[in-house]
């Protein structure tokens, strides 16, 4: 089990990213594990164009230098990429709802 924590200053100011594609089954495994602990709403989803190679930017591959989707960036600005090790995080860090 792996956590990572970020300044309580820094948790106030913004959501956690989840850097993705469309249509590509990893980033759509992480929005089912973040569909079960009903957490959609707790994350903000940034849209990565990958057929127009923005995924092989430098700003992107700072993140991820595999340059592949999808990685999660928590508040402090750690990235985690692979969707293992995100789904991993989510099942660790987000609260189970019971509604």
């Amino acid at each position: 089990m792996f956590r990572f924590f970020c300044s309580p200053i820094l948790l106030a100011r913004q959501l956690p990213k989840i850097y993705e594609a469309t249509g590509f089954i990893n980033p759509a495994r992480v929005r089912i594990a973040l569909a079960e602990k009903k957490a959609l709403d707790q994350v903000e989803f940034v849209e990565v164009d990958v057929m127009k190679g923005e995924h092989r930017q430098a700003a992107f591959r700072a993140k991820n230098p595999s340059a592949s989707v999808p990685v999660l960036e928590l508040e402090c600005g750690t990235a985690i990429a692979k969707c293992s090790a995100i789904t991993e995080y989510i099942d660790h860090n987000f609260p189970v709802e019971n509604n």
